[in-house]
């Protein structure tokens, strides 16, 4: 039986292309913790922590720069004609160089009280926002080449990319003892020459035209993209805060053991990711047709899913259950934390097989409401709890991702009529 299920999985090359991103994610990953343990031997502790700062500062304006407008590609690709994909994609390049002038000229006028609250220089916060702006065209070339189903160059070009920075990053930290600063020039000219070479396959593959989009294409972009900004931010909310909360209630010990068992549970949403990126092209191109067929293929496939996720979900805790103890016992204490942690990412990889539906559908707005409330329940309960038990903090993020996943996976039946 259970052969029988690994085979239509296999079998199924949706799922193929999702193992491949899933094995090009996990390099990437892979290379990027590797990374960063061997920089902590390097620098100190404190510019470690500098680093981190401006790390938070990338995903923050990362959130930003383009108004979470890049998402609208995905949906447009499959229901519009080239021309329109087109209007859509000089939408989101236009929004987001007026967005990264808008938040330049933020910096610069408000650079006394940033360096306050950021603990970061203006000329870092200035770089970190630059990083941003050639990053979108770096995603925007990549998630072509997703929409295209063109694996093996997004995997070539993402493993490279990787590669470089890793090389760079070494060589300016340690090579030429450029601190923690090092690091963030290595992404720096590592986004400006992929994103170099990106503009070059996005101008021969006729999507870079640079005309000017319509007034209704931008807000049509804006309308899907805006109300992914609170979303965006709730994810950071629900997985970053409860460090600090612990931290404060604590120890930076106790963290770095709920960090640790965070690590394995990362595995499995890195794999959930990884097969979206996949399963997102298939399923918007499947429902632009809008057949039975197709909703009964797509139907089998989620129960698929759902099956191999929990399956991951226990080999995966009850695995490290097993192997900390005996070739990291100084972490053994984080064991407790694996259950709540890693069933809670096996509800994300859920919510991210029903949420592209309201991304098709356009329910953008919904969403936001779903996600935004149901983070400020997490960072209220975990503010309120944590000081009683950090299990408890565990099991927020358990309760907060299920409640995620059954709002998503009912609303979606909703708007698309998947009756079983």
């Amino acid at each position: 039986m259970f052969r029988k299920i690994i085979n239509k999985i296999l079998g199924n090359p949706n799922v193929k292309n999702g193992i491949l991103f899933s094995v090009f994610s996990f390099f990437n990953n892979g290379v990027s913790f590797l990374l960063l343990i061997v920089l902590a031997k390097y620098i100190s502790p404190s510019a470690y922590g500098e680093l981190n700062l401006f790390n938070t500062l990338v995903y923050l304006f990362g959130i930003l720069i383009s108004l979470n407008s890049v998402g609208v590609l995905s949906v447009n690709y499959f229901s519009s004609s080239r021309a329109e994909f087109r209007q859509s994609f000089n939408s989101v390049l236009l929004i987001t160089l007026v967005t990264f002038c808008i938040l330049l000229f933020i910096l610069i006028y408000f650079s006394h009280v940033l360096v306050i609250y950021t603990g970061l220089d203006t000329k870092y916060q200035i770089i970190a926002l630059v990083i941003c702006l050639f990053n979108v065209v770096l995603n925007l070339n990549l998630d072509l080449w997703r929409l295209e189903e063109k694996i093996l160059k997004y995997g070539i070009f993402s493993v490279l990319m990787s590669l470089c920075n890793c090389i760079l990053t070494l060589f300016f930290v340690i090579s030429i003892s450029l601190d923690w600063q090092g690091r963030l020039y290595a992404q720096l000219v590592t986004c400006i020459l992929f994103s170099s070479v990106s503009i070059v396959f996005l101008i021969k593959g006729n999507y870079l035209t640079f005309t000017v989009p319509s007034a209704k294409r931008i807000k049509d972009t804006l309308s899907f993209g805006i109300p992914l900004i609170p979303h965006g931010l709730s994810f950071w909310a629900r997985q970053g805060l409860d460090r600090y909360i612990i931290n404060y209630a604590y120890s930076q010990a106790i963290v770095g053991m709920f960090s640790f068992s965070f690590n394995f549970a990362n595995v499995i949403q890195i794999v959930g990711t990884a097969f979206n990126a996949s399963n997102s092209v298939f399923l918007f191109r499947s429902l632009s047709s809008d057949s039975e067929t197709t909703r009964k293929m797509l139907r089998k496939q989620e129960r698929l899913m759902l099956l191999f996720f929990l399956g991951l979900t226990v080999c995966i805790c009850g695995g490290c259950a097993i192997f900390i103890p005996i070739v990291l016992p100084q972490y053994s204490d984080s064991i407790v934390f694996l259950f709540p942690l890693c069933f809670g990412a096996m509800f994300q990889c859920y919510y991210l097989l029903y949420v592209n539906y309201l991304f098709f559908y356009r329910r953008t707005k919904q969403l936001m409401y779903i996600t935004l409330s149901i983070s400020v329940l997490h960072v209220i309960l975990s503010v309120w709890l944590t000081k009683y038990s950090i299990l408890l903090t565990a099991y927020i993020n358990l309760l907060t991702n299920f409640l995620i996943a059954i709002f998503v996976y009912f609303y979606h039946r909703k708007f698309c009529r998947l009756n079983k």
